[in-house]
């Protein structure tokens, strides 16, 4: 039963780096994908969001037993040891933790989504972001998307304190695809240019966008666990099953 991981990245015009990078880690049975978003007012946060991600990654196909709490607490951990480097810098997670039967956790804080396609069809967003925007009440994805709100984080990855991510359970359904997404694509891509982007591995008209970015994670009984990137530069992957 094997594992397969697409990664789609399209740098924006706001920094002089990509700021969305994604770590993979495989172990005999279980596997770890994390997306960070480095925030674009940070002087540095792009290298705390890759410096985050290998940490994380290392640790996870070195450990045995991996629960979200343990993931919680390795959080806590790499923060302080990236505090003295990164002092203002932070940025949004999402972590997906599930086996190869798909069992699954989701671990996030900022504005990272995800959600469940089924083929060619539009998401279905199975957690909401920590943005001003809906920060009193519950409302649409699509609502959130256009709100000059959206942009004020409420919770985050940061140096300066730590804040206790959500933990969402929920199972792979039959034939879905897990989509680990920025808000670069969630927000400012329609539902017609997400499945769009997803096809081609590359966002249109990128002036006007932000980073924008998408993992795509699916359980296949009858392929070997694969992994694809367009950026291999904000990809990590290392994988221990053998």
């Amino acid at each position: 039963m094997g594992i397969i991981i697409a990664w789609h990245s399209t740098q924006g015009p706001h920094t002089e780096d990509n700021r969305d990078c994604c770590g993979i880690g495989i172990q005999d049975e279980a596997a770890l994908c994390v997306l960070f978003d480095g925030s674009s007012s940070g002087l540095d946060s792009g290298s705390f969001a890759r410096a985050a991600t290998r940490r994380l990654v290392d640790w996870f196909v070195g450990e045995q037993g991996v629960t979200a709490d343990k993931i919680i607490e390795r959080l806590r951990d790499i923060r302080r040891e990236l505090a003295a480097s990164f002092r203002k810098d932070s940025a949004s997670v999402m972590i997906a933790l599930f086996d190869r039967r798909g069992a699954a956790h989701l671990i996030h804080a900022g504005d990272c989504l995800a959600g469940l396609r089924y083929g060619a069809t539009a998401i279905s967003w199975r957690v909401a972001p920590h943005t001003l925007a809906n920060a009193v009440r519950d409302i649409a994805i699509e609502e959130i998307a256009v709100s000059p709100l959206r942009n004020r984080i409420t919770r985050s990855f940061r140096t300066s304190g730590f804040m206790a991510p959500d933990v969402t359970g929920f199972a792979f359904e039959p034939d879905s695809d897990l989509i680990l997404a920025t808000d670069g694509f969630w927000a400012l891509l329609s539902a017609e240019r997400q499945i769009e982007f997803l096809g081609r591995g590359a966002a249109r008209d990128t002036e006007h966008l932000d980073d924008c970015s998408a993992l795509v994670l699916r359980i296949d009984e009858e392929m070997p666990d694969q992994v694809q990137g367009n950026d291999t530069c904000n990809l990590y992957f290392v994988n221990a099953s053998g």
